[in-house]
């Protein structure tokens, strides 16, 4: 029985492979030239996640990453509160750990701005603190900002700020480089001590700050922005000065000895400037109550448009020249050292005139001095009704002379009666009546 069931099995085996030998082959599958899929893993696109809630109004405090994130997606113009922002994460430029992507939309903040960041971010488009505008740690992109209520800035980078309406501005002098002493080697060159070593660029404060009282409208919006960047405000009748102070310094006083060049402008109150590592001071202002200037290191100073200035001194030394082609009258003192030729071309009257040391003073229009000291080696170029009554004695030390329509001119030609003296003795002219025998006298 057995015999003959395994007979029937491998009979039924061969017919079935012959059947599917028989099977017509089908050709009807069209051949592929298409390769597979590269076996790369393409990572997915960062997306920023959409915020979990809205902004509407009031305060924004971000103290933190954990903070941010609650922003991040959000586009906010216009702060109607306080800002309030400390950065010290880390993050690359554009990636969506950065605060700029929040920041960088913010026009206007009604409140007071505090930011402290270890990193620049972007507020481009800040054009209005109605508050106090504070940024510590570092630099950011404002260059938009025109008008704050007050500004404070502590960084190690350069400070400078553009054309703006402030009642103050407060910087830090004590932070980073700006703590870091230089001095002067004999080439004139800068040297640092404490092993810092020089950037590409030099130390540079430039400060241009208005009083918001010029400001027509400080409730403006960025379609109707002010013209401080354009037009030029001007100084009404009754002076007004936004004010300037160092951290922990006294107001109106700048004194660094880290700073390579200084630029001021505006109306900023700077009255005294006290520095032997600056070489070049620019003194942009329009308007300036007072200025001294102390200084074994500047060469450069310039101040091209203050008409009138109540006392003027610069104790300096190495100056080759200072002109102030705008200046008309100086109804104080005007006491000068350490450089060498001084020209104010269109002053008229000046209360009174001291010079320690250089060498030509041209004061080709002055009218009306009303003392004068300067020593025998300084020569000094003045008009006809200048008040000069006579040049400094012999032997060197200064003269003085006390007279407001005296005629006697001045010029690099010298007296008649040689070393200084006057050939008609006794303070008289040998040529009369107020006429130098040698011709335009001088000193």
């Amino acid at each position: 029985m057995k015999k003959y069931l395994f007979i029937s099995l491998i009979t039924t085996c061969l017919l079935i492979i012959g059947c599917t030998k028989d099977d017509p082959i089908d050709n009807t599958t069209t051949p592929t030239n298409e390769l597979p899929p590269p076996s790369i893993n393409i990572p997915p696109v960062t997306i920023t996640p959409e915020p979990d809630f809205e902004y509407n109004g009031g305060d924004i405090t971000i103290a933190s990453r954990e903070d941010f994130l609650k922003y991040r997606g959000l586009v906010i113009k216009n702060v109607s509160g306080d800002f309030n922002l400390t950065v010290d994460w880390t993050f690359l430029d554009g990636s969506s750990d950065d605060p700029s992507i929040v920041t960088k939309n913010i026009e206007i903040i009604e409140g007071d701005a505090t930011i402290v960041t270890n990193n620049e971010i972007s507020m481009e488009n800040l054009v209005r603190v109605d508050g106090e505008y504070s940024v510590d740690g570092h630099d950011i992109k404002d260059d938009n900002l025109l008008y704050a209520k007050k500004i404070k800035l502590s960084y190690e980078e350069n400070y400078e700020v553009k054309p703006v309406y402030a009642e103050g501005i407060e910087i830090d002098m004590s932070v980073g480089k700006w703590a870091i002493k230089k001095s002067k080697d004999l080439t004139g060159l800068s040297s640092k001590s404490n092993n810092y070593s020089k950037s590409n660029n030099d130390n540079i404060i430039s400060l241009i700050v208005y009083h918001p009282s010029l400001l027509a409208d400080n409730n403006f919006t960025v379609d109707n922005l002010p013209t401080v960047r354009t037009l030029v405000p001007e100084m009404p009748s009754t002076p007004i000065y936004p004010s300037f102070i160092q951290t922990q310094g006294v107001e109106g006083v700048l004194e660094s000895e880290s700073v390579d060049k200084i630029v001021l402008g505006g109306h900023i109150n700077v009255k005294t400037i006290i520095s032997n590592s600056i070489d070049v001071l620019e003194i942009n202002n329009t308007n300036l109550e007072s200025l001294t200037v102390e200084s074994t290191s500047v060469k450069n100073i310039s101040m091209p448009f203050i008409k009138t200035i109540s006392d003027l001194t610069f104790n300096c030394s190495g100056v080759n020249e200072f002109n102030a082609p705008e200046l008309v009258s100086i109804s104080g003192t005007l006491t000068i050292s350490g450089i060498s030729v001084v020209t104010i071309d269109k002053v008229t009257s000046i209360g009174s005139l001291t010079v320690l040391s250089g060498f030509r003073i041209n004061l080709p229009l002055v009218e009306t001095i009303t003392n004068v000291s300067l020593p025998t080696s300084v020569r000094l170029t003045a008009s006809s009704s200048s008040g000069l009554s006579q040049g400094p004695t012999a032997g060197g030390g200064s003269s003085s002379s006390s007279s407001s329509s005296s005629s006697s001119s001045s010029s690099e030609d010298h007296n008649s009666g040689g070393s200084g003296h006057n050939s008609g003795g006794s303070g008289h002219n040998s040529g009369g009546s107020g006429h130098n025998s040698g011709g335009s006298g001088g000193w």
